[in-house]
């Protein structure tokens, strides 16, 4: 029957994620510190991961959600999803991912911010009707060219990790609050939903949705600008799978197709089918996933603009840049703060999520 074939099915992706569970951990007591230890040991002593005397990782993040994550982004093949996971393990040990936050979860100061504040309009803001932290972005609005002659590509790559891992927080966050309301309206434990029963206190389950405002875009982007996107891109899929709810793209003029033709070859066909594009009649769409009273009164809603999408006339982005010239040493202009360093560089498969 319809229902058996549904069984079998859930059983057999409960075994892959139990086999890939001992691949990675061994047969050892999975809830076991000292067996997600072994696992980031064996990693940090091997091939590109040398330092062992680097800060023990948080291991608390080789949990039962971010294996699943990275199943489901191979497809539930468990041999290349072992693989992702240990290449995840290695690139956030090369590159102190841990510790690109502040101990407290916050993003640290850095004099790039005001040139962030002047030259690229976006937040996170509000939940949508399901609970999903909400990324806005007026991305035709950004002056990336001109960013780039204060900050280098690679400044730009760790920002964009730097704020990935914020948004991983704030998943966790709301994915908490998730679970809360559903303990609390479970009549009885028995009807509470399997997959939100972990032996892990930080449940990581719920994705993000993002509006992408292509508003002001009068150009396809190329050289240094596509070649950032591509590599944020590539970040994104590999070490963040599935962390994509949804996404749509608003205003988007007729040069989008060029925009779209350049990237998503780049993005994998589960990536693909998150994203819609609208032109100016978007209003429908982003009503039916968030409240009213959350959306900005410029994208037909009642919220105020938050300060983080305004976008500051040119009389103030100058002002901006003086105080960030003034701020910041001559030599340090050009910030450069070292590159992210990939475990190998390697096109994913078109079928493999991200």
């Amino acid at each position: 029957t319809k229902g058996s074939c549904w069984h079998e099915a859930k059983m057999d992706e409960g075994a892959k994620y139990r086999e890939l569970r001992v691949r990675l951990r061994g047969r050892g007591d999975p809830k076991s510190r000292t067996t997600r230890k072994s696992f980031w040991n064996a990693v940090r002593f091997t091939g590109e991961v040398k330092d062992k005397e680097a800060e023990e990782p948080d291991l608390s993040l080789l949990n039962d959600y971010t294996l699943r994550r990275f199943l489901i982004a191979r497809k539930w093949n468990v041999k290349k999803a072992e693989k992702m996971v240990r290449d995840w393990a290695k690139w956030r040990l090369m590159n102190d991912v841990d510790n690109l936050l502040t101990p407290t979860g916050k993003l640290p100061e850095e004099p790039s911010d005001i040139l962030f504040q002047a030259l690229i309009p976006c937040c996170n803001f509000g939940v949508d009707k399901q609970g999903r932290p909400i990324y806005w972005e007026r991305t035709g609005m950004m002056d990336v060219d001109r960013l780039l002659k204060y900050c280098t590509e690679d400044d730009l790559v760790r920002r964009y990790v730097r704020n990935m891992e914020l948004t991983r927080l704030k998943l966790q966050q709301a994915s908490r609050k998730a679970l809360s309301r559903t303990l609390l309206e479970a009549v009885v434990p028995e009807e509470r939903p399997a997959m939100l029963i972990t032996e892990y206190t930080a449940p990581d389950f719920v994705p993000q949705i993002a509006i992408f405002d292509f508003a002001g875009l009068s150009a396809v982007p190329k050289g240094p600008v596509l070649n950032l996107t591509k590599r944020c891109m590539k970040i994104g899929q590999s070490f963040y799978p599935e962390r994509l709810g949804r996404a749509l793209m608003i205003n988007a003029p007729r040069l989008f197709r060029g925009v779209w033709a350049l990237l998503s070859p780049f993005m994998d066909r589960s990536t693909r089918r998150k994203i819609t594009v609208h032109g100016k009649n978007f209003s429908k769409e982003i009503q039916a996933e968030i409240d009213i009273d959350t959306i900005p009164v410029e994208y037909g809603g009642k919220a105020e603009l938050p300060e983080g999408l305004r976008v500051h006339p040119e009389e103030k982005q100058e002002e901006l840049i003086r105080k960030f010239e003034i701020l910041t040493p001559k030599a340090q202009k050009r910030i450069g703060s070292g590159p992210m360093r990939l475990v190998e560089d390697e096109k994913l498969d078109e079928d493999e999520s991200g």
